[in-house]
């Protein structure tokens, strides 16, 4: 028997109807006939064990512990046992395995994990590489089945990623919340690579704003009338001013400023150089995750998680609407392109799209179409179903005519651009030459930019339609000059938004000043449109959302133009996190080792020897140093004078604060009364599946704690912990 075993079980629907498009679904496979398999995981079918799975001691924080080290071994998520129990046996009966997991590193993992937790892992295993749905590009991927060994190096590099985030997740989470409660400070704070990268992005930021002094500067423009109209341009300082100024070359003095304004409006202007071009602009490229998150949040004021879930939603029953969304990816396959007319013309129906849909050209081919281009998975597109278009709540149709709109400008003409620069001589009343540059544009053909003007993609551009720049000749001397000194002051950097700081987490290496180490961030994502990011499509979103849920970082403000920055907790907990987590500098040094795993150039016990070294190193810091925590704080204090803790309410996000008697820990909040159970000192809330009561956590004398429901006896849905 041949058992296929993917990732998702739309992928094995695809590859399905492609090896027999009259197959048979089972109960967690599907039956192609011929003693043919398709399987499927949901996501991660296994994780790796927990310290207090290899001794119970553990399951106890205690500074005593730490570092924690324990065997790297699986087990199987409890969520979805059944599918991992019918995935090993279907592999199991195989004579013939062929992992057809997602294409990149955690893909990878995914087959290769299961493979070993069943003991089947030979060199007899195969690979189908799949990274799109299309028909076409399966059965070519088909033709060309891989040995699985041939792969081995992503897999070692995802599994050592996650191991080396576990290690450190685990053992700083325990060391930073238990000594901040020995020195009297009771809060949880919980430790990640990429969560502290993130908040050190937001803590700087907040930093260097606070710190910023205001410094004045001056900018010389001058207005000149020539037969094309008045003419704005800039002063150009001279190789070597006889001016004062400042550490980037600037005005400092005033007077000094208003004297040389005030010489050159008496002087005698004339036109030195005119260059005129034609440019011509490509539409903004179809959406990744991230660059659709920032447009919802700019657009809509739709927050990041919520953008994901909404598109899971898309792309799943009943809508089946879009292509895959945990993407990087803003290209497509070349297939897409022959595709696309019969997509177009589906959306046709839906009268909302029918203007833009008809001004569509097929015959053009947008440079997003570019295979060579496209990572593990393509950009996100419509696949033009609307059939449950009536019934779709309102922000999924916000969210899908966004990927719609950037889909369809992929076949508008580029917008063309009559951009022309200027050099305008002046020499001043005593006949020394000076120098002003200036730039006019105008759209000559709108095309694709009739649909929106900017976009995260478009720059943003001073058109100006009264200048007739075909009038303006070398030589031409100005009717009249007016020049003007301009006080500037210099600016902090912005306040993150959730868009900006979308963007910064997708380029996180600019703000590396080693040379070495910010090319080895370059190079992790030499593979996709990141220039050097933290974490993945799949996961920022949800990092996000934890900073803020955990009180590390709050919003000000509306969601679309909200102020990001850190909480006094948040900036506690940077200061006492090592640097370099605080910064992108160690994910990349993991991420050449990660590379040189890959490549089988180090062996992946030196890389974990390496954060285990690490781990120790900050343990014993701690302990013998102590952290530096406030004397006083923001914090209510209890009755027994320990910090009480304070978490946002799940369900109105006001204040709840965690209650201990001397028979139960729980939380209560101040404005709404509702309570929950206390899961790491945090509130625990659940909605029931099934009746959508809440849910608790219920601790049985004797045997382990599970999640119950509320409305128990009518409800007798249970879940494990």
């Amino acid at each position: 028997m041949d058992t296929y075993l993917c990732e998702k079980p739309e992928v094995a629907k695809h590859l399905a109807s492609v090896l027999n498009p009259n197959f048979v679904q089972r109960q967690g496979y599907i039956d192609c006939g011929n003693d043919i398999i398709v399987t499927w995981c949901v996501g991660h079918l296994l994780q790796l064990t927990d310290p207090e799975d290899h001794d119970d001691h553990y399951k106890q924080w205690s500074l005593s512990h730490l570092p924690i080290q324990w065997p790297v071994e699986y087990k199987p998520n409890p969520k979805t046992k059944k599918q991992l129990d019918v995935v090993v046996r279907k592999l199991k009966e195989a004579d013939r395995i062929i992992i057809s997991t997602d294409i990149d590193a955690a893909g990878q993992h995914i087959g290769d994990a299961i493979l070993e937790y069943a003991n089947l892992y030979d060199d007899s295993v195969e690979r189908l590489l799949i990274n799109d749905n299309h028909p076409i590009k399966i059965k070519q991927a088909l033709q060309d089945i891989k040995k699985n060994t041939d792969f081995y190096g992503l897999h070692l590099k995802e599994k050592n990623r996650a191991i080396a985030d576990m290690r450190v997740g685990y053992n700083l989470t325990r060391l930073l919340t238990k000594q901040s409660e020995s020195q009297g400070y009771k809060r949880l704070f919980t430790v990640g690579r990429v969560q502290s990268a993130v908040l050190g992005l937001v803590v700087r930021r907040y930093r260097l704003r606070k710190s910023h002094v205001k410094q004045t500067y001056y900018l010389i423009k001058g207005a000149f009338s020539t037969p094309a109209g008045e003419l704005e341009a800039r002063y150009v300082l001279p190789e070597s001013p006889m001016l004062e100024l400042d550490d980037r070359g600037r005005i400092s003095d005033s007077t000094q400023a208003q004297q040389l304004a005030s010489s050159l409006s008496s002087g005698v202007a004339t036109i030195q150089s005119v260059v005129t071009k034609r440019t011509h602009d490509s539409p903004p490229l179809p959406f990744d995750m991230i660059s659709l998150q920032s447009e919802a949040v700019k657009s809509y004021g739709i927050p990041p998680e919520e953008t994901l879930e909404i598109t899971q939603k898309l792309r799943s029953s009943p809508y089946f609407a879009i292509t895959y969304n945990r993407t990087d990816c803003r290209y497509l396959e070349d297939q897409y392109y022959t595709e696309a007319p019969a997509i177009l013309e589906r959306l046709r129906d839906l009268d909302l799209l029918k203007p833009l849909v008809n001004r569509a050209d097929t015959s053009i081919r947008s440079r997003a179409f570019n295979s060579e281009k496209v990572t593990a998975h393509g950009a996100i597109i419509p696949n033009g179903t609307m059939a449950e278009w009536d019934t779709m709540p309102e922000k999924l149709k916000v969210i899908y005519l966004l990927i719609a709109r950037n889909f369809i400008i992929q076949f508008l003409p580029k917008r063309e651009r009559k951009v022309t620069d200027y050099v305008i001589g002046v020499k001043s009343a005593s006949g020394v030459p000076h120098t002003f540059k200036g730039k006019v544009q105008s759209v000559q053909e709108p095309g694709w930019s009739i649909v929106f003007r900017n976009s995260e993609d478009e720059p943003e551009h001073v058109y100006d339609e009264t200048i007739n720049v075909d009038a303006l000749v070398n030589g031409q001397q100005c009717a009249a000059i007016n020049v003007n000194s301009h006080e500037q002051e210099t600016q902090a950097p912005p306040e993150y938004t959730t868009e900006s700081l979308l963007r910064d987490i997708k380029n996180t290496a600019k703000y590396i000043s080693d040379d070495t180490l910010r090319q080895w961030m370059l190079d992790k994502d030499a593979d996709s449109q990141d220039l050097g990011g933290i974490g993945t499509p799949a996961t920022r979103d949800s990092i996000l959302k934890s900073l803020f849920d955990r009180n590390f970082l709050e919003r000000k403000g509306s969601m679309a133009t909200a102020k990001i920055t850190p909480t006094e907790e948040g900036e506690i907990l940077f200061d006492m996190l090592p640097v370099n987590l605080t910064m992108p500098n160690t994910t990349a040094i993991w991420a050449h080792h990660f590379s040189q795993i890959e490549r089988g150039e180090i062996p992946e016990q030196q890389f974990l020897s390496m954060v285990n070294e690490f781990i120790e190193s900050e343990v014993a810091r701690v302990k013998l140093n102590g952290l530096n925590l406030p004397t006083t704080s923001n914090s209510k204090q209890n009755q027994n004078g320990g910090s009480l803790l304070t978490e946002r309410c799940p369900k109105c996000n006001k204040t709840a604060k965690r209650i201990e008697t001397k028979t139960s820990v729980f939380w209560k909040c101040d404005s709404c009364t509702s309570m929950f159970s206390d899961l790491m000192q945090k509130p625990f809330y659940k909605r029931c599946p099934d009746c959508r009561s809440d849910m608790r956590i219920i601790k049985p004398k004797g045997k382990r704690r599970f999640v119950g429901c509320n409305n128990y006896p009518n409800c007798k849905r249970t879940e494990p912990l």
